[in-house]
């Protein structure tokens, strides 16, 4: 099914009801976000806007009807953050086709429209690694040498068929540089797809690593052009709906700090909060989520695009230690860093990596982090 008008991919039902439950002298964020009331609505997107919507990938209707109203009552309660002036659009629930191909067709032209017709930023909530899949082919479309930051209590194996990264692969999609994955429990991993994956230069790091020292995360997502969050990382009693048995794992709070990490990044193109679970539609659990939402929301607001090219707005230090040169910058906005490194063909190319203050003082006693090398052999 193609149709003219955007909004006939949508159903808007319960977004209307939560409305209803709220007074509007509240000033919260339902009074701030934006939906798609005429046709020419979407002639207002401005590129690098912010959409977000539900997807229902299999479960039960009644209770992804449920479920996400109570989360849309939930999310309107709570108030804009500081200054948050950049629009933001509920589109509500991604129709369902007759069969899972149909539903699947739908979502493709959907994130086609909003990306490369308009050039949105979409959040999908919802679903799993089909849903992955299409986003990222999708974006591929538009984009080569895309990174990938997928937050998870599993990595994927790469002989199995079963996550979106080796459908990637295995569709020989050359489109993917870069895939980092935070927060996997070794007790839940086998050994050789954690190996698999460093043999490919690709980045893995422990929940016990990740949780240490959250601040030092924040590089890992400023590159990334997709990101995903599965509900299965955090410690199932934060009672935030997934299917997964996690007597150990994330709190939300720290879930919520890497989200709003992900938005924070100028480089972010489409994000994507999967394997929820609708059957359980509680207060907590939506209200959990849409509390990990609202700092994806926030995160947007404060994003600040940097531009290299105006020198003005950053310090360059450099180091010279054991004949190796390392420039560094850090921005005079933003308090964020980044080192310069070249490759080694002939057409010598600056690279910047992300990176913090503590990588800095490190390389000042010649000490440095494994993942830089790992990104120059990946481009070299």
């Amino acid at each position: 099914m193609i149709f003219e008008d955007l909004r006939e991919y949508f159903d808007t039902t319960n977004m209307h009801s939560a409305l209803e439950e709220l007074d509007s002298s509240k000033g919260a964020i339902a009074f701030y976000k934006r939906a798609l009331i005429e046709e020419s609505d979407c002639d207002k997107f401005n590129k690098g806007d912010l959409v977000f919507f539900f997807v229902n990938e299999g479960q039960s209707t009644k209770t992804f009807e449920c479920f996400t109203a109570n989360f849309r009552m939930q999310l309107n309660a709570l108030f804009p953050g500081n200054d948050w002036q950049k629009p933001i659009y509920d589109l509500g629930n991604l129709k369902q086709g007759n069969n899972p191909g149909d539903s699947q067709a739908l979502l493709k032209e959907v994130v086609s429209r909003l990306y490369g017709e308009y050039g949105v930023i979409p959040l999908i909530l919802g679903g799993s690694d089909t849903v992955d899949n299409i986003l990222f082919t999708e974006l591929s479309k538009y984009h080569k040498a895309l990174s990938v930051v997928e937050v998870s209590s599993q990595v994927p194996h790469l002989s199995l068929a079963n996550h979106f990264l080796s459908e990637i692969i295995l569709a020989k999609n050359t489109s993917l540089f870069q895939y980092t994955q935070l927060g996997y429990q070794q007790y839940l991993n086998n050994a050789n797809a954690i190996r698999s994956l460093g043999e490919l230069h690709f980045e893995t790091l422990r929940l016990g690593t990740v949780k240490l020292d959250l601040q030092a995360m924040e590089p890992k997502f400023r590159n990334a052009h997709y990101a995903n969050f599965r509900m299965d990382v955090l410690r199932s009693p934060e009672l935030v709906a997934s299917a997964a048995i996690r007597p150990n794992g994330m709190f939300t709070f720290e879930l919520c700090q890497l989200i709003w990490y992900a938005a924070f990044s100028d480089r972010l193109k489409v994000a994507h909060i999967s394997d929820v679970s609708f059957q359980h539609d509680g207060k907590m659990e939506t209200a959990n989520l849409a509390q990990l939402v609202w700092h994806f929301l926030d995160g947007y607001q404060d994003s600040v695009k940097e531009n290299f090219n105006e020198t003005k707005n950053f310090l360059k230090f450099t180091v010279l230690k054991d004949q190796m040169e390392w420039i560094f910058y850090k921005s005079k906005r933003t308090d964020r860093w980044w080192v310069e490194v070249n490759n080694n063909c002939e057409n010598k190319i600056k690279i910047l990596i992300p990176c913090t203050l503590d990588d800095y003082n490190s390389s000042l006693v010649g000490e440095i982090p494994d993942s830089w090398f790992r990104y120059v052999s990946k481009i070299n």
